[in-house]
């Protein structure tokens, strides 16, 4: 007697075809036909006819030989618990998950999402967490040289990624164990009687080795003066290398234990809470242990909030402690996990002290809720933790073990643009020159933010590669209120020393007044009003400091207002020649092929010409077109305009020819940097007519 074959799937070709069928409004609500002489129903047809073939064949497989397959696809470790039906089922939804990285969206969610669960993620902390992940696809932008960045290379791709510590250019603060300490003064926002639930998170990295052994433990932050009730403390107990939270009413003391050692030099995130009798701790966002509250009396004082030892005292604590929050009432585990590795605004609900302890300098450590309880640095140092190159190779780590084999990749960081804008507002009468400013500041800070760009792209950051628009700018600057109207947007991705003029100048004059003359330099080119014109330059003479007064070389071709920028010209001299087309020069880093210089020679006029390539390695410039001469040592090269810029047609203005700047391009793996340097000059309208802002 034959044995009974198992039924895999008991779908015939009549539930396949009724079940495709009934799919089709959902899918493409278009097509309406579903009579049996339609071309597409003909078609499901006969994949159903082909499906109910499938399934019986598939019918026919014994029971050991599926189990065998599903070790072949679950690891030689795998074994079969329960029913084998469950464990087939269970097994197409692991392979659905995202594991190997095939496309570009795999290697980019992969970083985002998968990486943060791997231990290596885990063990950096608040400092292994990606922000923003762009894969760009036959490219290798581990290489330096810009040209070579830019040619495509088969079988490559590069991930590039913006760790969240660079988002704010991260410090942390470091004890030495050695009566260093940070104490929040005493606030009823930061006391917690026994009535009261709290939260209390911390990030921290201990030395395994601390500088006080011979007390049994070192206090990581306690509210209190190290006698009497106290609401709250974390400690880290140097013998057995674990941690503890602990509070108590003078008389009897609460205590919970980690089971795990936290002295293996990674971070780790910590929460104490209390709900109700009841006190958890929670380690990297897992529950560690429980215990009931047994204290009674008065657990709150006047005592301040001590960071690193225990009430100003002993106890010190070596180690790293960064991004404390405190909350009053209940943080459930889903939510301190969700958010652990998170920056929060302040504001949160519940959250009464938010100390991100990243400040790199000075001796105060600020409070960002409202309750503004800054805290007081007594010897704690800061620094800048050096882990990108350790991030960087961890992720390759990572996705080295999810690529194709004929796939080589790159884990990169992005390049950072700095960007500088120059423009002339005019007010709106009444309004407060100081406000105006301050907000275009915010605006622009916010629309060009590489990470966290507010109501500015859907909150994401700057668009990789994203060119910068003039006109976005001018609707950006305009909207602002206060401002009645917006002139001359100059954009530069260079540092450049710029001033305004405070009289205006006419032609045929040869002295213009600046505000300020710091950064100039006799013989250095000057531009006048780069925003619309790229052909008036001038060099410096002379300078009188005391009037702030440039005198120029030759007289000026036209009218400028009050308030016109005038810029100092990027230039460097020719070390080597090589030709009338190939010259070295002492200064090349500023430039780049499809920008335009001007040579000046000593003795006979100025050419512009547009580079053709530049070698940063040997500092040689290549010119498209060869000049009348092979330049001599020494011969000045100006920067006139950068590739970057992009201008409209020439217009001719009389006997001018002038083009307006459209737009600063960006490379597909440039960002706009974290912070926009802006030259904003205030005009108000005073005495019948517009003034430079005294503000």
């Amino acid at each position: 007697m034959p044995l009974p074959l198992p039924n895999l799937d008991d779908r015939n070709y009549a539930d396949l075809l009724e079940e495709a069928i009934s799919l089709i409004p959902k899918e493409y609500p278009d097509w309406t036909d579903h009579n049996p002489t339609d071309p597409g129903i003909i078609l499901i047809e006969m994949l159903a006819w082909l499906t109910e073939m499938v399934i019986y064949r598939t019918n026919q497989i014994p029971d050991e030989n599926q189990k065998m397959f599903l070790k072949l696809l679950n690891g030689p470790e795998w074994q079969l618990e329960g029913d084998l039906q469950a464990a087939l089922q269970q097994t197409i939804v692991d392979l659905r998950q995202r594991y190997r990285a095939v496309s570009s969206e795999d290697f980019e969610q992969l970083v985002l999402q998968d990486w943060l669960e791997t231990p290596t993620a885990k063990a950096f902390g608040p400092f292994g967490v990606i922000t923003r992940a762009k894969c760009v696809s036959q490219r290798n932008l581990a290489l330096t040289e810009p040209t070579a960045r830019e040619e495509p290379v088969p079988g490559h791709i590069s991930l590039l990624v913006v760790p969240q510590t660079l988002v704010d250019n991260y410090s942390l603060l470091s004890f030495d164990g050695r009566n260093d300490y940070l104490e929040i003064p005493h606030s009823d926002q930061l006391n917690f009687a026994n009535d009261q639930d709290f939260t209390i998170e911390v990030w921290i990295r201990v030395n395994k080795v601390q500088a006080r052994t011979q007390e049994t433990h070192n206090s990581i932050l306690e509210k209190g003066r190290g006698y009497g009730g106290f609401p709250y403390g974390i400690r880290y107990e140097n013998r057995s290398g674990k941690l503890q939270v602990t509070r108590s009413d003078g008389t009897k003391f609460a205590t919970i234990n980690s089971t795990k050692v936290i002295n293996d030099d990674n971070f780790h995130h910590v929460a104490f809470v209390k709900d109700s009798s009841t006190l958890y701790l929670y380690l990297d966002g897992e529950l560690e242990g429980f215990t009931e509250d047994p204290n009674s009396d008065n657990t709150i004082n006047n005592s301040s909030l001590y960071l690193g030892r225990r009430g100003n005292q002993s106890h010190d604590f070596q180690g790293i402690i960064t991004q404390l929050r405190i909350w009053e009432g209940v943080r459930l585990e889903a939510d301190i996990k969700q958010e652990m590795n998170e920056y929060l605004q302040g504001t949160e609900k519940g959250l009464v002290g938010y100390w991100n302890l990243d400040e790199g300098s000075g001796t105060i450590a600020k409070d960002k809720t409202p309750n503004q309880n800054h805290g007081t640095i007594q010897g704690a140092s800061w620094y800048q933790p050096n882990i990108t190159a350790s991030l960087l190779r961890g992720l390759w780590s990572f996705l080295d073990e999810r690529r194709l084999l004929t796939v080589r990749h790159h884990v990169v960081t992005p390049d950072y643009l700095p960007l500088r804008v120059w423009a002339r507002l005019y007010l709106v009468a009444g309004s407060n020159a100081q406000q105006v400013q301050d907000q275009a500041n915010q605006e622009a800070q916010a629309f060009f933010h590489p990470v966290n760009s507010q109501s500015y792209w859907d909150g994401q950051g700057w668009p990789f590669g994203r060119s910068i628009y003039v006109s976005e700018l001018y609707q950006l600057l305009d909207r602002i209120p206060g401002v009645d109207y917006v002139e001359d947007i100059m954009i530069h991705t260079h540092d450049l020393t710029t001033t305004i003029l405070t009289q205006p100048s006419s032609r045929p004059q040869t002295q213009i007044t600046v505000k300020d003359t710091t950064g100039f330099a006799v013989g250095d080119t000057i531009q006048l009003d780069p925003s619309n014109s790229d052909q008036e330059y001038y060099t410096i003479s002379s300078i009188e400091e005391g009037p702030n007064q440039l005198t120029l070389s030759s007289a000026l071709n036209e009218a400028y207002g009050v308030g016109t920028m005038v810029v100092r010209c990027l230039s460097s001299q020719v070390n080597t020649s090589i030709s009338n087309r190939e010259f070295s020069v002492y200064q090349v880093t500023e430039l780049a092929a499809g920008d335009t210089v001007r040579i000046i020679p000593t003795n006979r006029n100025p050419e512009n010409r547009e580079i053709e390539s530049v070698n940063y390695s040997s500092k040689r410039i290549t010119l498209k077109e060869p000049l009348s001469q092979t330049p001599a040592r020494g011969t000045k090269v100006v920067q006139l305009a950068t590739w970057r810029e992009e201008r409209s047609k020439p217009k001719e203005i009389g006997l001018f020819i002038q083009k307006e700047l459209i737009r600063v391009k960006l490379r597909d793996y440039e960002l706009v940097d974290f912070n926009v340097e802006m030259n904003l000059v205030i005009m108000e309208y005073i005495g019948n007519q517009w003034q430079l802002s005294s503000s």
